[in-house]
């Protein structure tokens, strides 16, 4: 079914994507092409959900999560040489695309690490776990977040508030300093992670 919605409603996923993106910039004025949006897949995409949330454990789901995770690693790593050198020859060279292609991907990496370490009882149905809540808010970052390569490799467009995002995701990267705990950076940090209060 997930491929299906794909096909379906594709170009509806990547305009959320993307206005979601320019809410989180500031850009109010992107709140009712949301709405349209959403409400326009809202009813399959919860369909889709309650069936992954009443026919899963939590340790399935999170399996799922994780092997998407792994797919999408494998052939972000293998392509970033190409991808780079992509951008260099192209007529509209910009190095935030491959600074952000980078980042992205160590983002993807630690989020991995974290799934692979998060404690569930794996037996336990997913609808019934608490812990659904954080694969949920992974599986949609990595979408969201993912945007800005979507928009390049399908319409050479640089989407216009990367340099923000690039420094969400030097804040969630980071290794050795957290985030000020008033910043997006440290709410996505939080949701990532699993530091935030459940």
């Amino acid at each position: 079914m997930r491929e299906y919605l794909v096909k379906k409603y594709e170009e509806n996923i990547i305009s959320i994507m993307e206005s979601t993106l320019s809410l989180l910039g500031g850009n109010e004025e992107e709140a009712p092409e949301v709405l349209d949006n959403v409400n326009e897949i809202g009813e399959d995409i919860k369909l889709y959900n309650s069936i992954i949330e009443h026919n899963t454990t939590i340790g399935q789901y999170r399996d799922i999560i994780i092997r998407g995770l792994e797919k999408l690693i494998e052939s972000l790593s293998k392509n970033e040489d190409k991808f780079w050198k992509e951008v260099m020859n192209s007529s509209s060279l910009n190095f935030q695309i491959t600074i952000y292609y980078s980042l992205y991907l160590k983002f993807l990496t630690k989020a991995y690490l974290r799934l692979t370490e998060l404690k569930v009882d794996p037996n336990m149905k997913t609808a019934e776990c608490p812990k659904k809540r954080i694969l949920g808010a992974v599986n949609s970052l990595v979408g969201i977040l993912g945007t800005p390569l979507i928009m390049y490799v399908k319409e050479n467009r640089i989407y216009p508030y990367i340099s923000d995002l690039t420094g969400i995701l030097l804040y969630v990267t980071k290794d050795e300093v957290l985030p000020s705990g008033n910043s997006l950076g440290y709410y996505l940090f939080s949701r990532i992670h699993g530091t935030e209060n459940e």
